[in-house]
């Protein structure tokens, strides 16, 4: 398969704790999770010594467009 990204090497952080592993992703959405590449990809980021946390969403985000940027703390 062809999927759109995959990110490989990366410290995968879900609830069953974390471990090293590839995340690949086809139509914008989580396709698969492995210990292995699964095929190829039109983008591949190396997460090597980076924690990965597929599915995390930011809940709480002040982006401060238009002004105020100096208060911006993510």
């Amino acid at each position: 398969m062809i999927y759109d990204h995959i990110i490989i090497n990366g410290t995968i952080v879900n609830s069953d704790g974390e471990y090293k592993g590839n995340v690949h992703i086809k139509d914008g959405k989580i396709a698969a999770i492995s210990n292995e590449v699964l095929g190829e990809a039109e983008k591949i980021t190396d997460a090597s010594n980076q924690y990965v946390l597929p599915g995390l969403m930011d809940t709480h985000v002040h982006s401060r467009d238009g002004g105020a940027t100096y208060k911006e703390d993510f």
